[in-house]
């Protein structure tokens, strides 16, 4: 049952993959339609977005948005290579190709472009109204649309199909009404009339009780298995008249009313005319149902999107949390619950784990499109091939477990957690976690990793003080913990590349003639600002780097690491010496050391796999 439930919950969220090379959308709203359509296949599939991800705008110029549209497109694109995903226009209007391409002109756009001349495409993906964006995954099956018209049109929409695209993509993108780091955000006021008639003044309501505001459809099944869920806990649980509910229907007054009346709702039930509500919440890109728990402060404590058992047990571990009441902790019997259960009792250590790679470890994974390759996902999931633990061919039921969770580290929650169990386990010792983190952290596939050096970062005591950070602070710091920059690890200085020549001739020769060695002769590197020139030139601002004589250029060190303890004991190489790289996985190790330079802020075109072929050593004679 459970299992069931949970994949009802992720059909609400994404619609039914179809193996098509382009697939139904959804209709007006992004709710699961009851029986999906029998599949169309689109009369276009480029090749060269098999096994990536597909941004697909569908839009005719002729829509007063279309310009946000196309200058999302273009600027989400600039990303599109460091994060394994094509984009691509479709213009419908296929009679007007000069002023098509003088509009993408005027915003900007150089994405690739199609023209919809026969109209079969549109008539494909069945679009809704002239502006619509298509998700599609690396094996071509729709993963879901956003139609324009569902995003209303006091609200930003290239910052709604970014919130999108980032479910979808995993970009790091945080909405304003999401909680980050212990930041609670306010929830945005609005006052309204009920179906009723009586007037709704939030933030009246929620200064006498915490409420939750819950947006939904009549149509939509897990909607009412939510609404039914929380008008039970408000009737007949241990939070009975503790809590308020404010639902918003996403559908018309009279269907609306008929459900209201069906299932008996006493609490407030809004319409949402014309999007109005929906507007205010950044995260509402037209997906239900949506959740959000407010506190009597007006603060937005959690969000959920989706409803499934475990979204069920995760709100009344935070109700009994709110209201502080005894809660042990509700996990799964056996097998790993995931890291949203256990946050809710440890928000501290959930913070400080939210700092470190393990947290996007996954992402790292889809920006290279290996999250089907066993070889690579065991790494960088939660109990993978354990009972009840991460399967690749269980995405739904999986999706929780992305990433190097804490039951990684800990072991499964139903065995690990000492006010599930009611025993507490014996601490590891050093050499024990020392094993544990050597499972992962191959010389392979883990950069220069030294235990003793890397494992005080993933410790719990060392989350930073957050008290005094405002949002935005927070927010950077998120993103700065997560983006690895002391790659080498190594405490050596740097020696120049006229030292590696004395034993690495062939290979000097050769760098002497790629790009990296003129680097900075470029017009870029005569123009960049300080905290650019690491692009051009070795070791920037480090013990025996640039702008020591000699280090102009991005010469070995700036690949290999400082080299001088290498030099001084050459038969040493790994932790604290240089790092060969040629046993080196590349995914997980050399292109990291690539996108310290090429970003895609920095170097948008850059293409990995193309361009180390380049720079690459050739093997002697």
């Amino acid at each position: 049952m459970r299992k069931k439930l949970l994949l009802a919950a992720f059909l609400c969220v994404f619609l039914v993959p179809v193996r098509l090379v382009f697939a139904q959308p959804y209709a007006a709203t992004t709710v699961m339609p009851a029986n999906p359509r029998p599949p169309v296949t689109s009369p276009v599939a480029p090749e060269r977005f098999q096994g990536k991800t597909l941004l697909l705008l569908a839009y005719s110029i002729d829509n007063p948005r279309a310009g946000e549209a196309v200058e999302f497109l273009q600027d989400i694109s600039k990303i599109k290579n460091e994060f394994n995903f094509e984009v691509i226009g479709v213009n419908i209007n296929a009679d007007r190709e000069d002023a098509v391409r003088q509009f993408n002109q005027q915003h900007g756009a150089t994405f690739p472009l199609m023209f919809d001349k026969t109209g079969e495409l549109a008539k494909s993906i069945k679009l809704t109204g002239d502006l619509s964006l298509y998700a599609f995954n690396k094996k071509s099956d729709l993963m879901g649309v956003v139609p324009a018209v569902s995003i209303p049109n006091q609200k930003n929409l290239g910052q709604a199909f970014r919130v999108y695209a980032d479910k979808v993509l995993k970009l790091g993108f945080i909405p304003v009404d999401e909680p980050v780091l212990g930041d609670r955000p306010p929830v945005p006021f609005f006052e309204a009339e009920a179906l009723d008639g009586k007037k709704i003044n939030l933030k009246l309501l929620y200064e006498q009780k915490p409420l939750i505001l819950i947006f939904f459809s009549p149509a939509c099944s897990h909607c009412r298995d939510e609404l039914m869920f929380l008008k039970d806990l408000l009737i007949n649980s241990e939070f009975k008249n503790k809590f308020s509910i404010i639902a918003v229907s996403r559908h018309n007054k009279e269907v609306t009313e008929k459900f209201v009346k069906e299932q008996g709702l006493t609490f407030p039930v809004l319409l949402d005319t014309g999007n109005v509500i929906s507007g205010l919440f950044e995260s509402f890109v037209g997906t239900v149902p949506l959740a959000y728990i407010v506190n009597k402060s007006g603060r937005i404590c959690s969000k959920h999107l989706g409803f499934s058992d475990r979204v069920r047990d995760i709100y009344l571990m935070e109700l009994r949390t709110l209201f502080a009441m005894p809660n042990k902790p509700l996990l799964l019997p056996s097998g790993y619950s995931g890291h949203d259960r256990c946050q809710v009792c440890h928000e501290k250590q959930y913070v400080q784990w939210s700092l470190t790679k393990h947290s996007n470890s996954f992402t790292s994974l889809k920006r290279k499109g290996k999250e089907d390759d066993p070889a690579c996902v065991s790494c960088h999931v939660t109990g993978w091939n354990q009972p009840n633990g991460y399967k690749i061919d269980d995405k739904s039921e999986s999706r929780m477990l992305e990433g190097v969770q804490c039951e990684v580290c800990h072991g499964p929650g139903y065995q690990s957690c000492s006010a599930f169990t009611g025993v507490k386990l014996k601490k590891k010792s050093a050499d024990e976690w020392k094993s544990l983190c050597l499972s992962c952290h191959t010389g392979k596939e883990s950069l220069n990793f030294n235990f003793t050096r890397r494992f005080p970062k993933v410790l719990h005591g060392t989350v930073p003080d957050l008290s005094k950070m405002t949002r935005g602070e927070r927010v950077k710091l998120l993103r700065e913990h997560t983006t690895k920059n002391d790659l080498f690890g190594n405490p050596a200085s740097y020696a120049g590349a006229e030292s590696c020549k004395k034993c690495h001739e062939q290979e000097y020769t050769q760098w002497s003639a790629t790009p990296h060695a003129s680097a900075y002769q470029s017009s870029a590197a005569q123009s960049a600002h300080e905290e650019k020139k690491h692009r051009f030139t070795t070791g920037f601002g480090s013990a025996g780097g640039y702008p020591a004589a000699g280090r102009q250029g991005v010469q070995c060190e700036a690949c290999h690491g400082p080299g001088e303890r290498h030099i001084k004991e050459p038969n040493k190489k790994g932790q604290e010496y240089i790092v060969a790289l040629g046993g080196q996985c590349d995914s997980c190790v050399v292109e990291q050391i690539c996108r310290t330079c090429h970003g895609p802020e920095d170097d948008p075109n850059f293409n990995f796999e193309q361009y180390r072929e380049k720079i690459r050593h050739k093997p002697k004679p």
